[in-house]
């Protein structure tokens, strides 16, 4: 009966988390540009990559699906950063 218990506080943890980064990728899709540098973005999505890599490998479905949901809006951040710094590039380029 623990290990029920165990589980349901992890998924709960995990859904937890993925709501409040949903939020999160919902403001920097509104603002079309993420209040991060795309160095931690990049970082955060090779980092939750491995780990999903690592969840998988010790069958840890919670932790992989915590894990997927990070990659995922890490992402979604890198692309809207990336996006931001090339338009700040071409307009000092004067493209």
């Amino acid at each position: 009966m623990d290990w029920l218990l165990a589980g349901l506080t992890g998924v709960l943890g995990a859904l937890l988390i993925a709501i409040g980064w949903g939020f999160e990728a919902r403001e920097i899709i509104k603002r079309k540009r993420s209040p991060l540098e795309w160095h931690f973005d990049a970082l955060y999505c090779v980092g939750s990559a491995l780990l999903i890599a690592y969840s998988l490998a010790i069958n840890n479905l919670v932790f992989a699906f915590l894990n997927s949901v990070a990659f995922v809006l890490a992402c979604i951040g890198l692309y809207y950063a990336a996006r931001t710094r090339l338009g700040a590039l071409k307009a000092k380029r004067g493209v």
